[in-house]
């Protein structure tokens, strides 16, 4: 038997309502027999009788009878895609469409096209689909509120979505900046994340231009970046598609937009811009403002910092050429007294260089041969 038609001796001359009857009746052995061969071929069998079905349907008059059948045939049709191995949950969630199609309150179909979102509760389901799926079994739960099986689903699918929920729970956006943006990337740039949500700062060749989530993580789908050489525009959607935040303007130099990038980081708490600088000379990188219509930094340039780490170094080096060791007043007194005749300056108070300078007093020939 192949699936998608029945026997010729089984399905000739019955009417639709037999059709629906035999697949009702094949749908029922195959979950008798759930995961065995005959269960397959139960299902293959319920299958093609709900697919001739249908095409009867499809060529009748279109009638409330018809339509109800229809509906039904559908529904029912959605239900043997949810049971096959693997599970056909693209072709159960169609099947489902049509029939509420024909009628939005049949709740077997909002039901199965609920467990074809859910795709077994598989991990790593998009959050779109499981929202998806409560809110047909939400409106499910309208129509039968007394149905223990729904009242079920409803509950454990709530509980997956809160876990969700629990889990976006974000900090606060001066913390995400201070736990996740190293302090060396804001190195000469400006924080300027409590008046418009961001804060930047600079390397010789690049830019960082960091934007932290707030209220809830980021992603991809909500995020608009555009760069080119002189222009920055960013923006940044809510979940109800509205404006959150927004940094568009003119550069207040030219970056190399081939060599610019962005990326989310941190599952979405953090969207990191990097703009790679037209201008790396020395004279040149140093960017006094991200905008070009913006208030200028105090910060010094790299070069200016360099200066200024050399003038320290040298400034500290000739300290220590300047400072003299203290005196040791007691030690001089003791090596005068040992040695007498012989007249000790601050110079070389070792007591080796004493005695070699008592001997070259007592023996200056000596001394001579030995240089």
């Amino acid at each position: 038997m192949t699936s998608g038609s029945a026997p010729p001796s089984t399905s000739e001359g019955l009417s639709i309502e037999d059709l629906k009857a035999q697949g009702n009746l094949a749908f029922k052995r195959a979950a008798l027999l759930k995961r065995t061969t005959a269960s397959t071929q139960y299902l293959s069998e319920a299958k093609s009788y709900y697919i001739q079905a249908i095409q009867r349907v499809g060529n009748a008059k279109a009638n409330a009878s018809n339509l109800a059948l229809g509906c039904a045939l559908h529904s029912n049709l959605a239900a043997v895609y949810l049971q096959e191995v693997p599970p056909q949950w693209t072709h159960a969630k169609a099947a489902a469409d049509i029939a509420l199609a024909f009628n939005p309150e049949h709740v077997k179909a909002r039901f199965r096209r609920a467990q074809a979102f859910l795709e077994d509760n598989r991990e790593g389901l998009p959050e779109d689909a499981i929202r998806k799926a409560l809110a047909d079994l939400l409106q499910a739960q309208q129509q039968e509120p007394a149905n223990a099986q729904i009242a079920n689903e409803v509950k454990r699918v709530t509980r997956r979505l809160e876990v969700l929920e629990s889990k976006r729970e974000i900090p606060p956006p001066r913390q995400i900046l201070e736990q996740l943006v190293p302090a060396s990337l804001l190195d000469r740039g400006s924080d300027c994340l409590d008046d418009h949500g961001y804060a930047w700062g600079q390397s010789d060749s690049i830019l960082h231009v960091f934007m932290p989530a707030q209220g809830r993580r980021l992603s991809k789908a909500s995020i608009t970046c555009e760069i080119t050489s002189r222009k920055l525009h960013i923006a940044l959607q809510s979940a109800e598609g509205q404006s959150k935040l927004h940094a568009d303007g003119c550069l207040h130099k030219s970056v190399k937009p081939d060599e610019s990038s962005w990326q989310l980081e941190e599952g979405g708490l953090l969207l990191h811009v990097e703009l790679a600088k037209q201008d790396v000379s020395e004279e040149s990188e140093h960017w006094t403002r991200l905008w070009h219509d913006s208030p200028a930094t105090n910060a010094l340039s790299a070069k200016e910092q360099r200066e200024l780490q050399q003038m320290a170094s040298a400034a500290c080096r000739e300290d220590a050429r300047e400072e003299k060791p203290a005196v040791n007043e007691e030690a001089l007194r003791r090596w005068k007294a040992a040695m007498p005749g012989v007249e000790v300056q601050w110079a070389d108070t070792s007591l080796d260089s004493l005695r070699n300078l008592h001997a070259a007093e007592k023996f200056p020939l000596a001394a001579s041969a030995a240089e």
